[in-house]
């Protein structure tokens, strides 16, 4: 893995570039699962489902790790539900970072961790609307994404959405997606996590 310059950053005094966000534990698990939906234009169709978010309990290292320090993410082979073809993907891919979700992966950019002092904006409210337009926007991300090795029709997707803070149980935990994605970014389903491997800069 590449070695990353030491540096010292105040960010916001609370170890990261942003505000971590802070909810009561259970306001924050509940949100575990929550889907986003684009709602049908013709009547007796099926609405689209969009994303599907995640919660995981994290230490606040772990936390940091993520953001400060993420170089790359694999994804392990995997069988698409509706097809029964099993995926590989073209590993590892960088992990990036941009403000706007609807950007894409394409759009986002890479950085060292001395430069991601200034991505500042990682504020995925909850609870949030289950239909778009959604009242609380995009909100940035981490995000890392690679296609499959066969047609290149689908990819594996891996974004961390906000870090929260749970006031009543002083736990951290990171919102994120994993999910296999068609060639318009549009969501097929979601990937586990133990599925992922995770490689960081060294110092």
């Amino acid at each position: 893995m590449p070695t990353a310059d030491s540096f010292a950053a105040l960010g916001r005094g609370n170890g990261f570039p942003f505000c971590i966000i802070n909810a009561t534990d259970s306001v924050i698990n509940a949100f575990d699962g929550h889907q986003d939906y684009q709602k049908a234009f013709v009547s007796g169709a099926a609405d689209t489902l969009l994303e599907v978010y995640r919660v995981r309990e994290v230490s606040l290292t772990e936390a940091m790790g993520y953001i400060w320090n993420l170089y790359e993410v694999s994804f392990a082979n995997f069988t698409e539900t509706s097809t029964g073809d099993v995926l590989s993907f073209l590993n590892p891919s960088r992990f990036k970072y941009n403000t706007t979700v609807s950007e894409g992966y394409v759009n986002a950019d890479e950085y060292t961790p001395i430069q991601r002092v200034c991505n500042e904006d990682l504020d995925l409210p909850i609870p949030r609307n289950t239909y778009a337009p959604f009242n609380n926007g995009d909100g940035g991300w981490f995000v890392a994404e690679a296609d499959d090795n066969d047609t290149g029709d689908t990819s594996a997707q891996f974004a961390i959405r906000s870090i929260y803070y749970a006031t009543d149980t002083n736990k951290y935990y990171i919102i994120y997606t994993s999910s296999l994605r068609a060639d318009d970014e549009s969501f097929i389903e979601e990937m586990p996590f133990s599925g992922l491997t995770f490689n960081y800069y060294t110092y």
